[in-house]
């Protein structure tokens, strides 16, 4: 993928520490206002969108790895506006509310119960009002057949993630499936070397 010069993007312009709210944060909020102001100064970072999008998944990477309480995966997503800004981060997760019970995270379960990364990240969006059309998601695990649909439906552009692992027998019909529904909705799709990591 050609992706343009000059979209905005600071060292952490998509890191866990500007995007979640300021109680999760270990420097409390006024650190976190003073990180988010220091990476929108006049310093800011000119980066193609592929360098955005792979600086946006390793820090969904290390987001998801130090925030999901899923034993079974640590997957995370971000979105990415046109613009070249992250505006949600997030994980694999219950729903607001819903109690965290142990067997809840185990299949078949799990689907019931978790919401998966790229659609915690869609809900996350549209909760705060978020203009979706045109953006890109980044998942660090192919996303399966629920969450292509959602990402077909709220209008994103573009899909960076790595591969899809078709070795586990047990998802590979769902990955087939996302591809299959990605490509003929004609979201672009941007592989990502899990090296980046």
């Amino acid at each position: 993928m050609r992706g343009g010069r000059g979209l905005a993007s600071g060292p952490g312009a998509c890191g866990a520490a500007d995007l979640a709210p300021a109680r999760e944060g270990p420097d409390g909020p006024v650190r976190a206002k003073e990180r988010a102001e220091h990476e929108q100064g006049p310093w800011v970072l000119s980066m193609s969108l592929s360098e955005v999008l792979a600086k946006t998944y390793v820090d969904a990477v290390k987001y998801a790895a130090t925030h999901t309480l899923d034993p079974h995966s640590r997957a995370g997503a971000a979105i990415v506006t046109a613009e070249g800004k992250c505006i949600v981060m997030t994980h694999n997760k219950l729903a607001r509310g819903v109690t965290n019970e142990s067997w809840r995270w185990n299949r078949p379960q799990r689907y019931l119960y978790v919401e998966m990364a790229p659609r915690a990240a869609i809900y996350e969006a549209v909760r705060r009002g978020e203009k979706l059309d045109g953006s890109w998601i980044v998942t660090t695990v192919f996303p399966a057949a629920d969450d292509a649909r959602a990402i077909i439906e709220t209008g994103f552009r573009g899909l960076a993630s790595p591969a899809p692992d078709l070795t586990d027998t047990s998802e590979s019909e769902y990955l087939v499936s996302a591809q299959r529904m990605l490509f003929e909705a004609a979201i672009k799709v941007e592989y990502l070397s899990l090296a980046a990591q």
